[in-house]
């Protein structure tokens, strides 16, 4: 296929600048492939040097279209999670808290990324029992737990209930816990 006029100016440009600055330069290129679909790729110049002058120039590039749809999917996730209502937690399977979005820390009374780090027995829960339940409810693919929960700031408990699901990417992973939680207080 060939490359559009737009593209080749800017190839241009940047070939020409990793030249003159005797330094790599990197450029995204978008473009539409023969079959239509977009695709993004970058380009890698990089002037080579002989006792610090310009002999030539390696050019590399890479299609790195998966990469930047994945990444704009975890943006998306992300903000997902940062609006839901609901309190969630990520669990280490030592009982701290690994990831905790804003709803949580707001129903715990916490400070920003405060819950991070937290051991999970500190929000009134114990994380045996957290454990156990979700070894039970693994077999029809998760379960809830109901507890008294403490907050951060000193404001009363309250009743707090959570969806848990056991996550792991591998059988060698050590297993994780994801909650969903709610104030289920009367």
């Amino acid at each position: 296929s060939t490359v559009p006029e737009h593209l080749r100016a800017k190839l241009g440009g940047a070939a020409r600048e990793a030249i003159a600055h005797a330094r790599p330069v990197m450029v995204e290129l978008n473009m539409v492939r023969s079959n239509g679909a977009d695709s993004i790729f970058e380009l890698h110049a990089a002037p080579v040097l002989d006792t610090g002058k310009v002999v030539g120039l390696s050019v590399r590039s890479s299609d790195v279209t998966e990469s930047r749809r994945r990444e704009s999917t975890l943006r998306t996730q992300a903000r997902m999670l940062e609006t839901l209502r609901e309190g969630v937690l990520l669990v280490g399977a030592e009982g701290v808290i690994r990831i905790a979005n804003p709803a949580a820390a707001r129903m715990f009374g916490a400070a920003g990324d405060s819950l991070v780090g937290a051991e999970l027995a500190c929000l009134g829960l114990d994380p045996r029992r957290l454990e156990q339940h979700v070894r039970d409810g693994a077999r029809a693919g998760g379960g809830t737990i109901e507890w008294r929960a403490h907050r951060f700031d000193g404001r009363a408990d309250f009743v707090a209930e959570a969806a848990v699901v056991e996550l792991r990417e591998s059988p060698a992973d050590p297993p994780q816990i994801i909650a969903v939680i709610m104030d289920v207080t009367e």
